[in-house]
């Protein structure tokens, strides 16, 4: 199945943009290409810094998806998802390897050499 928005996904890296909105109906997405300093050292990573999706979508792999969009990025290596406030979500994260960025509420990451 095609993430909704693997097209938007697709315009947002080619472009010269280093941050948007990624948007289709129910799903929305704010993203960004970004430098992190992790694990000693700078690297390129995708930030997932905020997610909507409608209740309707919800539980069906939309954000799953969204990071697996991203992982798949030749010139980044991993995805970063910024200010987790959904305790669902942040123990998904930590039950699925992701180290934690202790702070209130925690950030998340994951390198695509440690999956």
């Amino acid at each position: 199945m095609i993430h909704p928005l693997a097209k938007e996904f697709d315009r947002f890296l080619a472009s010269n943009l280093r941050s948007t909105w990624l948007e289709v109906r129910s799903v929305h997405a704010y993203v960004r290409k970004s430098q992190r300093f992790i694990d000693g050292r700078l690297r390129n990573f995708i930030d997932i810094a905020n997610v909507r999706v409608a209740k309707a979508k919800r539980g069906k792999g939309v954000f799953k998806g969204l990071v697996q969009l991203a992982m798949q990025v030749d010139s980044y290596e991993g995805v970063y998802v910024e200010c987790v406030m959904n305790e669902q979500l942040a123990a998904h994260l930590n039950r699925n390897n992701w180290t934690m960025i202790d702070r209130s509420p925690p950030d998340f990451y994951k390198r695509k050499d440690t999956i």
